[in-house]
């Protein structure tokens, strides 16, 4: 059996439980019929015998029955006969008292149970959640189901037991946080939910200690952040002027005619978006070139089109540092679509797509960070070279490498290169 010790609750809340939300006076006993006591029947005696006349062996009056009841007995049972079959008959009497004050409950009982048919429910054991901390040296805990608990004695002396429903394995894991999401919403068009805003953040973790917490959330946390993210080996892009192209072909489940809204909707969503993308140092923001909605090859198809584009000077696109806060765990660079709490914020539209597929394009103009060598050494791109040796001959090669442009599906590529000393054959006629 297993002591319950040093049990710890996590989060204290401030609450009212049912039995505390009871209204005392619906209680069936809570006015009694009969509510005296032996002390108050007792002296109800004694009144009544100021009223009874006393007929002495003679036959005539003379006086009441007052004498024989002017002192309650006490309690260490030394009384006259006469006032000891007193105090027993109201003992007896108080049987009569108790039933006659369960009048109320039986009428209570007759017309709920008889009446009106209902029947009470089965009694249910009492339950309780058991918190187990693990001793140092211990990973991890089986126990059966079946195992019991001891939960010490209640008020009246009775053990109480508690036993494990189900096999358990117990282990050091921990919550480490608590997170709470709010829609801010209002009733719109032909009674649909419009969100106006969703508010999110962690509200509890266990450096805090226990703690009272919105559960729920509210319009006091900051703006969530909703969206999707996407990581690839084509988001590689360290240098040069970069344009990404996500093409993301969703499902529509709504009841919006797409035919007739993709241009109003095509309006509203143009600063819906924020892109980041993943640095060396952290995230990288920028708002989307082009965003445009357009129409699938299937009925309740679309196509979004988001583009984004970053200069030269902009940072390199790279994988996440594994040290960083954020919860991406890739070898590749990550790109992350979040609705922008600062746009117009079409949530409820976009929560009714289903994603399908995403196509991933990506252009860079001015990439220099490459190698060339030809049959005889690595060349330096930033001198003058010649690419098939001083000595140029039939089947001479000339090698071009870059990690980052020939690791992609490559749809086109364009070497721009200076000729020196062009022959005059060759030079275009302006």
């Amino acid at each position: 059996m297993i002591q319950f010790q040093n049990m710890r609750v996590p989060v204290v809340t401030q609450g009212t439980s049912r039995k505390q939300r009871f209204i005392p006076a619906l209680e069936p006993a809570y006015a009694r019929i009969d509510d005296r006591s032996i002390e108050e029947l007792f002296r109800f005696i004694q009144e009544y015998s100021r009223k009874l006349k006393y007929v002495n062996i003679n036959g005539e009056e003379s006086g009441n029955w007052e004498a024989f009841f002017e002192k309650l007995p006490v309690p260490d049972g030394n009384c006259t006969p006469h006032l000891a079959l007193v105090m027993a008959f109201l003992e007896l009497f108080r049987e009569s008292q108790n039933s006659l004050n369960q009048l109320t409950q039986k009428h209570l009982d007759h017309y709920y149970q008889t009446i009106l048919g209902l029947k009470k429910k089965e009694s249910t054991p009492d339950h309780v959640h058991v918190t187990v901390d693990l001793a140092r040296e211990v990973r991890s805990l089986y126990l059966s189901a079946g195992t019991s608990f001891s939960a010490g004695k209640d008020e009246s002396g009775n053990p109480g037991i508690y036993k494990l429903l189900a096999n358990t394995q117990f282990t050091k894991a921990r919550i480490g946080s608590v997170k709470s999401l709010y829609l801010d919403s209002d009733a719109g068009m032909n009674n649909t939910i419009s969100v106006k805003a969703i508010h999110g953040n962690e509200v509890w973790n266990e450096d805090t200690g226990p703690q009272s917490f919105h559960a729920l959330g509210g319009v006091h946390l900051p703006d969530a952040v909703i969206g999707f993210a996407v990581t690839a080996p084509i988001l590689f892009l360290q240098e040069g002027n970069r344009t990404i192209k996500l093409v993301v072909l969703i499902n529509y489940t709504g009841v919006l005619d797409l035919q007739k809204e993709l241009d109003p909707l095509n309006m509203s969503i143009q600063d819906n978006f924020l892109v980041e993308c993943s640095t060396a140092s952290g995230w990288m923001k920028r708002k989307p070139d082009i965003v445009r909605l357009s129409e699938g090859k299937n009925v309740r198809e679309m196509e979004l089109h988001l583009q984004v584009s970053f200069s030269k000077s902009a940072d390199p696109i790279v994988p996440l540092e594994k040290n960083t806060t954020d919860s991406f765990s890739s070898a590749w660079p990550v790109m992350k679509v979040t609705l922008d709490p600062s746009g117009s914020f079409r949530y409820s539209f976009f929560k009714l797509c289903q994603l399908i597929t995403i196509d991933i394009h990506v252009h860079v103009d001015d990439l220099k960070n490459i190698i060339i060598q030809n049959n005889q050494s690595v060349l330096d791109i930033n001198s003058p070279f010649q690419p098939f040796t001083q000595n140029p001959g039939v089947g001479d090669d000339f090698y071009i490498g870059s990690h980052e442009a020939f690791r992609k599906n490559l749809t086109s590529l364009n070497l721009i290169m200076d000729w020196y000393h062009v022959p005059a054959a060759l030079r275009l006629k302006s």
